[in-house]
């Protein structure tokens, strides 16, 4: 059991669950915590649902991927220096969101927000494919999605009770200045060693198609592209669109996102570092990620209930 846990010990894991941290705080901060934001402004459903199309870039963020993959910037290395830029620069971009007044304005500081943090999720990734051997994937994707969720934590449930006591340009300003959190993470991490950019841009467009062709095989592959192209976020879209409709009958912003987030902080987070772990010792076994889709399904049939006689 104690060889088991043994990849958690390393550096690498602990810079993963900051990494993971940052790259999970733009993700709410341009969807469903901005309609509360506007909600709580009176701003009209209409605009509101229009404002639900900030959030494109972090569909369309393969379309610069190789610009990035192919150049490097002149500090801290391939992925590092990509993921200290733009972690400065989301925290200017929360900072500037929360000054502004004018939809106008807002608009244009969330869908900056939203290219920045869908860009520094992409290297995020990047960088812990190449940091990490190919015993420690599963791990490490756990560890970066635990950070992950615990910020969804800080912008979804805490932002909500913070704004209880403070405005919500205040709310968005401290959460600018957890950004801090990933830059220390960034400037901690290990440099990866070994990897080498593509030589020209149109390699770096080409080469990661051709391998995923050649590992999954045509017919694989395909459906893979395929579902990630067809299937859309059901789930995730109308729970960004719930505030504005929760709100005028009398919900609270405190009420609304306690059951939508707290009760998942022990029972979730110990699934995605058991489950993560369990692929690296179960090789290319379904088994696994068979135990946690059912252990989700079910957790839905239990929770399911309590959440709605809470609202």
């Amino acid at each position: 059991m104690g060889e088991w846990w043994t990849v958690f010990r390393d550096r690498k894991m602990a810079v993963l669950l900051l990494l993971g941290f940052g790259s999970g705080l733009p993700l709410l901060l341009t969807s469903k915590t901005l309609q509360a934001w506007m909600t709580a402004e009176n701003i009209d459903l209409g605009t509101i649902g229009w404002f639900g199309l900030v959030g494109v870039p972090y569909s369309l963020k393969f379309v610069w991927a190789p610009v990035v993959d192919r150049f490097a910037l002149p500090w801290l290395g391939r992925r590092r220096g990509w993921l200290l830029a733009l972690q400065v620069a989301l925290m200017a971009a929360i900072a500037a969101l929360s000054a502004q007044r004018s939809l106008t304005g807002i608009a244009i500081a969330a869908v900056a927000v939203a290219v920045l943090g869908a860009t520094q999720d992409m290297v995020a990734d990047a960088y812990r494919t190449d940091v990490l051997a190919e015993a420690e994937m599963g791990a490490g994707a756990a560890v970066f999605i635990l950070g992950y969720r615990l910020a969804l934590l800080v912008t979804g449930a805490l932002a909500f009770v913070l704004a209880d006591a403070l405005s919500w340009p205040q709310v968005y300003f401290l959460i600018s200045l957890a950004l801090a959190i990933g830059i220390a993470g960034t400037v901690w991490a290990p440099e990866p060693q070994g990897i080498e950019a593509p030589v020209t841009l149109e390699a770096a467009v080409t080469q990661p198609l051709q391998e995923f062709w050649q590992r999954a095989g045509g017919g694989y592959a395909v459906g893979v592209l395929g579902v990630c192209d067809v299937v859309p976020p059901r789930g995730f879209a109308a729970e960004c669109h719930g505030h504005p409709f929760l709100a005028p009958v009398g919900v609270s912003s405190n009420r609304h996102r306690h059951p939508a987030g707290w009760h998942r902080l022990g029972g979730d987070r110990c699934r995605h570092v058991v489950g993560g772990r369990s692929v690296d010792q179960g090789g290319d076994q379904p088994r696994p990620v068979g135990v946690r889709c059912v252990a989700s399904l079910q957790q839905f049939g239990v929770l399911g209930p309590g959440l709605l006689s809470s609202l």
